[in-house]
């Protein structure tokens, strides 16, 4: 829309994972966000896993170890928290292991684990908004889904509690862009693996038939 449409004095901040961008952009300055520390690591993490702003006592170690392995990322730590939330500590280690077969865990690989914990409906929704519905209306997203699954709306919210979604303003479904990229290769993988499958061709035809719905 252009910068002339914001009155004089205006600052206007601009995120992107991409540099090239800014610079296209012409940005005045590039500022790049800093990880968590490891305190603040902490804490954002023990508010989603425990609702607490620190964690229990009992789940002190643990607690470091994934704070650790998501390695400053506020995305990650809200995702892992929120994944762990009222889990018994055998849960916890269970899932500590299943972080330890990657050697060096990348922000995404930390991401998809938790991915793996969801349920069929879930997933099925997770991919649906990564693929076609991110940024569009929740009622109207709401309405197309219920006709493809039952419990939608109960799936929406499970996913919402998880951090795997969001919503914009409270109308609008949303989702990060990372998670909406891991969304996208999963559902790239599975069509090239199997091209016939609901994951692929599926997913097209569900958009064609609801499209005039959202518009």
């Amino acid at each position: 829309m252009g910068v002339k449409y914001f009155g004089t004095g205006s600052k206007i901040l601009v995120t992107s994972r991409d540099r090239q961008v800014l610079r296209n952009g012409r940005a005045n300055h590039i500022h790049e966000v800093k990880k968590l520390n490891k305190k603040d690591s902490l804490q954002l993490f023990s508010t989603f896993a425990f609702k607490l702003l620190n964690p229990v006592v009992d789940f002190q170690d643990l607690s470091c170890k994934f704070v650790v392995y998501a390695q400053g990322s506020p995305l990650a730590l809200k995702v892992l928290g929120s994944n762990l939330y009222t889990k018994s500590k055998k849960e916890w280690e269970s899932e500590v292991d299943k972080l330890k077969q990657y050697v060096e865990p990348k922000i995404s690989q930390i991401l998809k684990s938790s991915l793996d914990g969801l349920g069929e409906l879930e997933k099925n929704i997770f991919l649906d908004v990564a693929c076609f519905f991110k940024g569009e209306k929740m009622d109207i997203v709401e309405k197309i889904l219920s006709n493809y699954y039952m419990g939608a709306m109960c799936g929406i919210r499970n996913l919402a509690d998880k951090c795997l979604l969001d919503s914009i303003d409270g109308y609008h479904i949303s989702m990060h862009d990372m998670l909406e990229e891991i969304g996208k290769d999963i559902v790239r993988q599975k069509c090239k693996e199997n091209p016939g499958s609901a994951a692929g061709y599926g997913f097209l035809k569900m958009w064609i038939k609801c499209s005039d719905i959202i518009k």
